[in-house]
C-alpha cells in the first residue's frame, strides 16, 4: 500500500469514529435515519452499546 492509499485508509478511519462518536452522543437524532446514514436498528444497536473496560496496566 503506498502513502496515498494509506492516508485515504487513516483519513476514512478517522471520519468512521467522529460519526460514531456523534451518534453515541445524540442517538435519538432522527436525521440519520431520514438521510438514510442508519437504520433505526443500526441507532438501537448504537444505543445499547457499553465500552468494554481496558485492563489495568502495571
Amino acid at each position: 500500500m503506498d502513502d496515498l492509499e494509506n492516508g485515504l485508509v487513516l483519513l476514512k478511519k478517522m471520519v468512521e469514529d467522529a460519526l460514531y462518536n456523534f451518534c453515541i452522543k445524540y442517538p435519538n437524532d432522527k436525521i440519520y435515519v431520514n438521510e438514510e446514514v442508519f437504520t433505526e436498528s443500526e441507532l438501537d444497536e448504537i444505543r445499547e452499546y457499553k465500552p468494554k473496560p481496558m485492563p489495568e496496566t502495571y
